[in-house]
């Protein structure tokens, strides 16, 4: 005679209470458009040609550094340049202007 047995296996799932954040980017759209204004008026900067190249993917992280390529005009800058931000709170997703950077040679 052949018996069967029938094994119930139960998994039971335990929560900590935990919650798993994905991390905060910047809306590219959005970074991009606020770089341009976080830098008019400044070192001398009147005016921009075309869109600012800004990363994409940024960390939305207190302190990171970050560089956007614009095409500037005005004063002190014109053309082909690079531009700096450090990120003042990620909170927020607030950032400020830090330095433009000189000319590639």
């Amino acid at each position: 005679m052949t018996a069967a047995c029938a094994v119930a296996v139960t998994v039971k799932v335990f929560t900590t209470g935990l919650a798993v954040t994905q991390p905060r980017v910047f809306d590219h759209e959005d970074l991009s458009a606020r770089s341009v204004q976080a830098v008019l008026g400044r070192d001398g900067v009147t005016g921009l040609s075309g869109e600012p190249k800004c990363p994409s993917g940024l960390l939305v992280e207190e302190g990171v550094t970050f560089t956007c390529e614009m095409n500037l005009s005005g004063r002190t800058a014109n053309g082909s340049r690079q531009v700096r931000f450090r990120v003042t709170n990620a909170d927020g997703g607030g950032f400020e202007y830090t330095e433009l950077l000189p000319p590639r040679q």
